[in-house]
């Protein structure tokens, strides 16, 4: 009696054990892809994801014969799930070197064109000493740290243009910098809701440093180093062909 528990507690171990492994197995072959809330290069609506990162890899992985899922979440959270592998590829803006670790960063898939956004009819900045600056999450500029009169404030989280923009508004920071058209979109998308995004500015300027989106490959899993390096080679055809410059006229990015 003993003895056939003993085969049956071992044989429904190994059942599990197997079920384990072939979970672990199938979810190998779906790469999961996450963002935070980047309108228009990524975001969710009306049930679906959408915008040009979703078209551009759309086209990459049917190229690469890949399955994937895409996902959304708190920026800080998408960047440290993807460290640990619980993602396979993260779209951002340019990361900080802390953050960079056990990831790969693909060459830049749009070149993001910044500028100032600030309170319209507002000349009281040029009177101030101390201008407070807010910048998107991973943007680092020599020129602007090293003056004195400038406080960077990094802005980061759910919908974080949207909440840098009002910011702007309600005095809470002097400036934004911004990517022009993900400002220019927020700013048209919510003017309706928040009055006060009327009431936002551009102006341009002149930045040494570039930013850009660019996929993060996590470094956990050798399939996902493979995947990495031809991705690259992928998306450097692919910048070369019709489809990707339909891809920048639909969204009116300028990647310059």
């Amino acid at each position: 009696m003993k003895f056939n528990n003993i085969i049956n507690i071992t044989y429904f171990l190994i059942l599990v054990f197997c079920k384990i492994n072939f979970c672990f197995a199938e979810d190998l072959t779906i790469v999961k892809i996450v963002s935070c809330h980047s309108p228009p290069y990524f975001f969710y609506e009306d049930n679906k994801f959408k915008g040009s990162e979703v078209e551009l890899l759309a086209l990459i992985f049917r190229y690469m014969n890949i399955n994937y899922n895409f996902y959304i979440t708190d920026c800080n959270d998408a960047i440290q799930k993807t460290k640990v592998g619980y993602y396979s590829i993260l779209l951002h803006n340019n990361i900080n070197k802390n953050d960079s670790s056990n990831l790969l960063s693909s060459d830049s898939i749009f070149q993001m064109n910044l500028v100032f956004f600030r309170k319209k009819f507002d000349y009281t900045q040029s009177f101030l000493k101390n201008i407070t600056i807010g910048i998107p999450s991973g943007y680092s500029d020599t020129n602007l740290k090293k003056n004195k009169n400038y406080h960077l404030v990094s802005i980061s989280g759910n919908n974080n243009y949207l909440n840098a923009l009002l910011k702007v508004y309600f005095n809470e920071i002097d400036y934004f910098l911004c990517d022009q058209i993900t400002c220019e979109y927020v700013i048209d998308k919510y003017k309706n809701k928040f009055p006060e995004l009327n009431r936002i500015e551009r102006r341009t300027t002149q930045l040494y440093e570039k930013l850009s989106r660019n996929a993060y490959f996590s470094k956990i899993s050798s399939i996902n180093k493979e995947r990495f390096y031809e991705f690259n080679y992928v998306l450097k055809k692919i910048k070369n062909t019709y489809a990707y410059k339909n891809i920048l006229n639909k969204y009116n990015i300028r990647n310059n």
